[in-house]
Formats: C-alpha cells, structure tokens, sequence
C-alpha cells in the first residue's frame, strides 16, 4: 500500500502511549503497536482502529502509575540512603551546617512569634475594623495637649446626632478600688465604670448571664472567671453581692478573662447608670475623664465625618480666645502599638522594638543561611569524582540534579525539626524574659508553617542548585583528571558572605553593648532625689488620712526603724496631674501648663530635693496651706525669667482649683518619669485634700522588720483595709524594664548569632585546610615552620573579619546614634562601643580557626603529600 494512505494514530494519542510505556521496550513496542492499529484499519476501519488503540492506552495506565510510584519509592529511598550515608560520613560538617541553621531558624521563629503576639492585640473583637477610639487636642497659644480621653458627654451626643454611629460606649477606669466579699478584701486593678453599650461595641465573651441587659440597671456589675473565682471560690457569682468601693453592687454576669493581647483587660465592670457617674464629671465638657469607642456602621468616611462631630461637640463647651479643640480616631487595632498619649488605659507597646528583633530575625536567619549554603556548596567542591564516577557508570544529569537537590532538602528538613526542638525548650526561658505566655499552639499557625515550607525550600534549593546545576554538566573525564578543581577552588562569593555574617555579628555585639550602657546610665545617673530606703504606701481607701495626716505619720514614726515619713498627691513614677498656670496680672494664653504636685511640709526634705532660690513650705506658716507655691527651674525657664532668684515672689494662678498664689521657693530640677522623658515644669503645692500616697524612709538595718511594723501600724490604724506598699527604687526602675528585656533578649540573639558565624568559620577553616592539604605539605618540606603555616590559614580569615569590622563600624553608629536619640537623657559615645565588638569577634574567631589551623601546620608533610 502506499504510505500516503497508511493511517496513522493521532499524535495525542501515540504521545500517550509513549508516556505509559517502559522507557527500556518502548521503541519496540511503539512499532507493534502502530502496525497492529494498521492492520486493524484496513480490516475494520480507522475509528475502529482508533478505539483498539485509546482501549490499549487505558489498559497500560494503571501497570504505568504502579510503576513510576514503585521505582519513585526505590529512587527517594536511595536518594534518602546517599544522603543520610553523606550526613553519617562527614559528622563534623553535618552537624555545623544543620545545627547552625536549626538555631537561626529557631530564633527567627521566637521572634517572630513575639511580633505577630504584639501585632494582633484587639483583633479578636468583632467588626474590630469598625471600631475606633476618640481623642482630643487642646490647642492654647502657650502649649498643646493630647488626651486619650474625652468627656462624659461625647458618647450620648454621637449616639443622639449621628446615625452613622451603630454603637458607642463610655467608660472610666477606677483601677485601685478596694472591694470586698465577707473577709476577702483586694485592691483590684482593671475596674472600670461602664454603661452597656460597652458589650455592643467590644467583645467580652460571656460565660454566664446576658451581655443584653447585663448593666442596664444601677448597681450591677459583671466581673471575670478569675475575680469570681477569687472571691467565690467554686461557687456561681451569678446572683451574688460585692462591695465594690462603698456600693454594694449585684453581680449579673461572668465574662471570660481577657486574652493578654489587648489593651483593655477588664477584672469587673460596673453599671454606670444616671447618677453614677461622678457628679463633678458631669457638670462641663471640658473634663476628659472618660474613654468612648465608637463602632460605625459599615462604609463609613470616619475622616470626612469627624469635621461634623467636632464642630458639633464645640458648640456644647466655653471656648476661650486663642484655645482650639480637635478630635482624633484611633482605630481599635492600632492602639496598642501605635498610640502614646496622656492618659492611655495601659502602657502601650513600641513598634521600634519590632522593628529591632525583626531586623535581628532577619539577620541571624541571614548569618545561618550564609553557614549552611556556603559549607554546603563548599562541601560538593570535593565531590567531583564522585560524579564523575556516577555519570560513567550511566547517571543521568536529571538524576544527579535530583540527588544533590534531595541532600540538600534533607539535611534542611532536620534542620527545621530540630529548630522546632529548640523553640519549645526555650519559651520557657523567653517567657520569663518577656512575661508573655506562648504555647505550642502559636508555633502551629498558618504563617509560621508557611515560613517554615519556605526556609526548607529556599535554603535547601539554593545551597543544593550548586551540586545539583553546577557538577553534573561537567564532563566525567574532565572530572577524574581534575581539570575542574581550579573552577571550583574560586570562593569570591563564599568570602562576601562571610563578611555580611560577620558584619551583622559586629552590630549586635555593639548594639548589646550601646543598650546596656544606655540602661546602667539611667539606672545610676542622679534623678534629683533620694529613692533608696522608701517606702509608699497608696492611701485608696483612706478617706480621713486628708485630716489627720500628721497624727498618721506620728504613729508610723514611733517605730526606730522609720525615720522619715510624708504625704503627697504623687510620688515619682506614679500620678502627676497637670493644669495650666499663669502669672496674675498677665494674659492666660501667656502662661504654661504644668505637672502639679500636692505635698506636705516633710515632702522635699524627705525625698532630698534641694532648692535652687527661696525656701520650702513651713508647718507655722499659715500662708502655705495652699496660697504658697514652689516651682522648678523648668518652669522658671518656661516662664522666661532668667534666673531662679527672679521666679520668687512672683504671683501665679492655679488651674487646679483656681487658687492664687506666691512662689517662695524654685527646687532644682528632679525627675517625675523616667529618663526617657524630658523634666517637665511643675508647680508643687500644699492641699491635704488631694494626698494619696504616704512615705516612709527606712534605716538600711532590718527593713523587714520595720515591714512588718508598719503592716501592724496600719492594721490598729486602719482596721479591715488592706495593707499595700511599694519600695520606691524597684518601681520606678519600671521606666526601664523594657529596655532591659531588649538589653537581654538582644545580648542573647547577639551571642548566639556570633555563635552561628563561628560555627560556620569553623566548617570553612576545616573545608580550607583540607583543600590546601598538600600546599601545606609542600611548604613545611621545603622549610617553613608552624607557626608561618598557622599564621598562612589564620590571616587569611581574620583579613575577613576586620575588613567586615570596617565595613559594620559606620553601619552601627548610624543605627544606634539614631536610637539613642530617642531618649532625652542619654550616654555619650564612646571607642568602647566598637573597641570591644572588634576584639571580641577577632578573639573568637582566632579561638574558633586556631584548633584546625595548628592541626595542619603541626601534621607530617609525607602524609599530606601521600595520594592515596
């Protein structure tokens, strides 16, 4: 028959076949098959010709799929055989590349756990991104100031004018409250007064009674699973009452505890129906006492909305010339890192920070890349033979490509096991660093999973795409006789990764050393004020302390051990209120607003504050019960005057209370806040009325003894009210325990990110000093010593190292000038903070190369040079 009428399969079909047939019979089997479909064709035709043919592919299909998932399994279990035989044969190697990877990994998963506990606070409330925070700037011509609070009045004028406004809630935290159930009495922290709509806009999840109407009447209050526990024990609260300041209030509802990533963590929450709100909170506007979130309607233009309520709002308070009232919104979500304004419901979180350990994560699991991919591909420079032996016995490209692809992968796998080991042996250790709680359930979300897959893939697809692209296209021939080994000995990539680990080991050590040194000044630099030996005790529930102080402070007094004792407003680190002061006789947009500071006649010589010009109060003077005042040289400076002498007899009037008033004194300068914070003015003033903390000075011998004094004082002074005191220097040390746990969290990630650098110096020393074998050899047999030999291999890296150090130097003091330019108090630079860094990393790598290094200049030449 002629060709041209020979019928053929269709080419889809013939590809097929192909594809289902054993790679070794195919050739033969393709041509039985095609004459078979002929002969059929021209017996019963070509469809069904066709049809023998497609039923002959389908009958191959499963015998096919049996087969590649057989020989696949017989392949992976080789693969896996070669590569584990590789890990066993090379221990030393085996164990730098995975470990040092498994610790970056492991480090870079803790932070980053940290930053995504940080970053989601508040996102569990529902339709969180509705709902946002109100808050106010005043604007006068001497000063501004921003307020995370409002009036009392915001809440009902959005609910009232604005039906963009789904839902708003008010209320006003009265953290410090004694409450009490029979003899169980605790001060609580985390009270708030609220009206309901607090359950319509946040989400408390309830675990008995009905968020409804659970504080529509007065009197109520709804508390959490662990405050009833606390004062219930086992039995329901539900039902139950509890003094609650001097209200006896009914529990209506248990809600579930809040999760530590919010920063609105409720312990009760009371009704805050008609009169309950503070009378004095609700007589003008201009009194921002009270939290209001609102939660909008969904597709609202909340900033094109916010013009409306403001100048609405304005219309309802006595604006005077000069001063402006604007409103912000916060979103709910982004309080937490994202605002740091008077008045905040708890200290908020610091994005820098985050910044700094992602910046650290990505920088250790850059260091423990660089290691595992530059031993890695330095690894399979000595494996040329072993390809070419492969590729002569019949190794395909494909399979080699395969192999070396598949160590790679596997030796990252173990990696990130052992990361996943390490991070659950160490939370413990890291939530003691941080205080928060982590679970293996946060290291199985989503992310971190994704993350891991994508380690394992990049990690182990680039330091095995070396072998894996780079060997097998080489010639076997060409590979047995080592005409490849010049190519391969070529490390300038190798080099440049090693000075970035370096260079990112240099900034932590220096940055380790720039925060501790930051931190030890502003522990030890003078605050202007002696706060060692006191004592503080809170006055919460002490209501006639306000008229009989002196005879209080006479009682503790008897006791040898207390040898002071005053009575204040404030103490520092805790409660400064501020208002706006003027000189009488001048404009009100002249003067300033001020910290206010209500003290007795003991307070400045107790606490060793020293006066600048004038005097301090005195008890027999009756002109300084409230008509006297004391200023510091900050407010003398804001004034204008020019010297301390010049504030005194000045007449001031007081924004708190309205009082008039003669400065006879100016103290020097002393720190309220932490050194973070400059020294603001402050005017400070006697008013019994206002005293809420009392202080005790205690002889350095026998302080728990005088503890205990005091707690029987206080309890034949104050019977059934809790005693509750704080030593003074441990609190105010607070200003800095965020700083120290980044002090302490960065001098870890700094060691062991040295540590990973060394290790892989390590793993490169033992790679060179095997590859220049023989040089060494030749060399000491033509004379040289073993020191020149050591200094050879040894210069060679350290000639690294300090070129990474030149290279880090600007890197770091740029960093760091700018972070410490975040404090207003801070410490000078110094050679110290890259002195040591320097020597250190050059100390330990010349510790790291010097074992392996001396082994091959002390070794014998004749077995160097030996071929086999």
């Amino acid at each position: 028959m002629n060709n041209k009428n020979r019928q053929h399969p269709s080419q889809i079909a013939e590809f097929l076949l192909r594809r289902v047939l054993p790679e070794r019979e195919q050739h033969d089997l393709l041509g039985d098959y095609a004459e078979s479909f002929q002969e059929i064709a021209e017996n019963k035709g070509g469809f069904i010709a066709g049809l023998w043919y497609w039923m002959q592919i389908f009958s191959l299909i499963p015998r096919s799929v049996w087969n590649s998932v057989k020989w696949s399994i017989v392949m992976i279990h080789n693969y896996l055989k070669i590569a584990f035989r590789n890990l066993k044969r090379h221990k030393g190697y085996s164990f730098i590349n995975i470990f040092g990877l498994a610790m970056g990994i492991a480090c870079c998963l803790v932070i980053l756990m940290h930053i995504r506990f940080e970053s989601s606070y508040d996102n569990y409330h529902q339709d969180a991104e509705r709902v946002y925070r109100i808050g106010i700037d005043i604007y006068t011509p001497a000063f501004k100031r921003t307020f995370a609070l409002v009036s009392y009045f915001e809440a009902p004028y959005l609910k009232e004018n604005f039906p963009q406004v789904e839902a708003v809630t008010r209320f006003r935290n009265i953290s410090g409250i004694l409450v009490r159930r029979g003899d169980r009495r605790f001060y609580e922290t985390d009270v708030v007064m609220a009206d309901n709509d607090i359950f319509h806009v946040l989400t408390f999840p309830f675990r008995q009674g009905d968020p409804e109407t659970a504080l529509i009447r007065p009197g109520t209050v709804v508390v959490s699973e662990s405050v009833g526990r606390k004062y219930f024990g086992d039995e329901s609260p539900m039902g139950q009452t509890i003094l609650v300041g001097d209200r006896e209030r009914i529990i209506t509802g248990v809600m579930a505890d809040s999760p530590k990533n919010t920063h609105l963590k409720f312990g009760l929450i009371a009704s805050m129906i008609g009169n309950e709100a503070p009378e004095w909170a609700r007589q003008h506007w201009s009194l921002n006492v009270f939290y209001t979130y609102v939660k909008f309607r969904p597709d609202v233009d909340t900033q094109g909305l916010l013009p409306k309520i403001e100048s609405g709002a304005n219309t309802h308070r006595t604006i005077k010339a000069g001063e402006r009232y604007t409103y912000f919104l916060q979103p709910l979500r982004d309080i937490h890192l994202h605002s740091h304004i008077a008045g905040e419901f708890e200290p908020p979180g610091n994005p820098t920070y985050l910044f700094i350990f992602g910046v650290i994560a990505g920088f250790i699991l850059i260091i423990a890349g660089i290691n595992y991919i530059n031993l890695s591909t330095a690894r399979s420079a000595t494996r040329t033979r072993e390809v070419g032996m492969r590729k002569i016995v019949g190794a395909h490209p494909k399979q080699l490509i395969v192999q070396f692809l598949g160590e790679s992968l596997t030796a990252t796998l173990l990696a990130v096991f052992l990361a996943c080991l390490i991070v659950i042996a160490f939370l413990p250790f890291y939530q003691s660093l941080t205080g928060i709680q982590y679970t293996l359930k946060d290291l199985m979300q989503l992310d971190f999973l994704i993350f891991l897959i994508g380690i394992v893939l990049f990690s182990g697809v680039i330091a095995g795409c070396y072998p894996a692209f780079y060997l097998s296209v080489f010639g076997p021939i060409a590979v047995l006789k080592g005409r490849q080994g010049a190519r391969l000995a070529g490390n300038k990539l190798r080099r440049a990764l090693v000075v970035g680990q370096f260079v990112v080991s240099f900034i932590l050590i220096a940055g380790t050393i720039v925060v501790s040194r930051q931190i030890n000044y502003m522990k030890n630099k003078s605050l202007g004020f002696e706060k060692e030996q006191k004592v503080v005790i809170p006055l919460r529930s002490v209501e006639n302390i306000r008229e009989h102080f002196e005879a209080v402070k006479t009682e503790f007094l008897k006791y040898s051990g207390i040898t002071g004792a005053a009575v204040s407003s404030g103490v520092p680190g805790r409660l400064a209120q501020g208002a706006h002061v003027h000189l009488v006789g001048e404009a009100e947009d002249m003067g300033q607003w001020m910290y206010y500071l209500f003290v007795d006649t003991d307070f400045l010589r107790e606490y060793g504050i020293t006066l600048a010009a004038g005097r301090s109060f005195q008890k027999e003077l009756v002109s300084d019960q409230g008509s006297s005042f004391i200023v510091n040289e900050t407010a003398v400076n804001k004034f204008g005057w020019g010297d301390s002498a010049d504030a005194l007899g000045k007449i001031l009037w007081s924004g708190y209370g309205g009082e008039q008033g003669q400065i006879v004194g100016v103290v020097k300068d002393f720190h309220f806040f932490g050194l973070q914070q400059e020294i603001g003015p402050m005017v400070i003033n006697i008013r019994p009325d206002l005293y809420r903390f009392l202080t005790l000075t205690l002889s350095t011998e026998n302080i728990e003894q005088a503890v205990s004094s005091m707690k029987n004082t206080w309890a034949s002074l104050f019977p059934g009210i809790p005693f509750d005191y704080f030593f003074l220097d441990n609190y105010f040390d607070r200003f800095y325990r965020n700083e120290e746990k980044v002090a302490a969290l960065v001098r870890m990630f700094a060691m062991l990110a040295i540590t990973i650098a060394c290790l892989g110096i390590l793993g490169l020393t033992a790679y060179t000093t095997e590859r220049r074998k023989k040089e060494v050899g030749i060399r000491k047999a033509i004379g040289a010593s073993a020191a020149d030999i050591a200094a050879l291999l040894t210069g060679e890296f350290m000639k690294w190292i300090v070129f990474a150090e030149l290279v880090a130097l600007p890197i770091a003091y740029a960093i760091f000038h700018k972070w410490l330019y975040g404090f207003a108090y801070r410490v000078g630079f110094s050679l110290w903070f890259f002195l040591v860094p320097s020597i250190l990393m050059l100390g330990l790598a010349a510790l790291t190369v010097s074992y392996l290094t001396l082994k091959a200049a002390t070794a014998n030449p004749v077995d160097s040079l030996r071929y086999e």
